[in-house]
């Protein structure tokens, strides 16, 4: 038995995300960028700057569009 009597309420518990960003797969974002998928993996393990953040919503790894798009587009 938990010594939180909430702990079972708290692995069921999904938090919903609002944003305005547009999110978008590991595909198209390494598409945009006209570097393969895998390369974009493999820069983000070795901790290349150059990469966008990425983010998980659940099991997928997502982009924002306007960070990839700024990666292109450097200000």
């Amino acid at each position: 038995m938990s010594l939180w009597p909430m702990a079972g309420l708290m692995k069921k518990r999904q938090i919903v995300l609002t944003h305005t960003h547009k999110y978008i797969p590991t595909k198209t974002a390494a598409s945009l960028l006209n570097i393969a998928p895998k390369t974009l993996y493999n820069s983000h393990s070795r901790g290349a700057s150059w990469v966008p953040p990425r983010y998980k919503i659940g099991r997928r790894v997502v982009y924002k569009l306007e960070e990839v798009l700024a990666c292109i587009r450097p200000a």
